[in-house]
């Protein structure tokens, strides 16, 4: 097994986890027996830092319970969650993270903070590939 230089790592919010980088290109999730629990490989240069986006998980709880609530309330209206744009280049195109957005379908709004302006319109829905 090939062994690969640690660029960053950084604990689970809550502790249970451990996020790893590396020179070989991959992040690997670890649990605290030391044990590898995934891999996410497949990024075109060197990831030099990494970190659990706690907001991610805080921003999709809202976004559910919003468009709950406003389904309840106004069921023809539609929720967006709004990124900027490099926030979902970054991490948003993790295919975990398009994992949960398909399953829960998330509808994301991205936007130039500096402008000020909207990016993109993008709709998952559970049929999605």
């Amino acid at each position: 097994m090939e062994k690969s230089a640690l660029y960053d790592a950084e604990f689970s919010p809550n502790g249970n986890q451990l996020v790893t980088v590396g020179t070989d290109e991959t992040i690997r999730l670890w649990n605290l027996d030391g044990k590898e629990v995934e891999q996410f490989k497949g990024h075109s240069g060197p990831i030099f830092n990494i970190r659990f986006r706690s907001e991610f998980h805080t921003a999709l709880g809202q976004y559910l319970n919003y468009r709950q609530a406003l389904e309840e309330q106004e069921p023809d209206r539609t929720v967006y969650l709004a990124v900027p744009a490099e926030t979902y280049k970054d991490f948003f195109l993790l295919p975990f993270i398009q994992r949960i957005l398909q399953r829960h379908s998330v509808q994301l709004i991205t936007y130039d903070p500096d402008k000020e302006e909207i990016r993109q319109w993008i709709k998952f829905s559970i049929t999605d590939n």
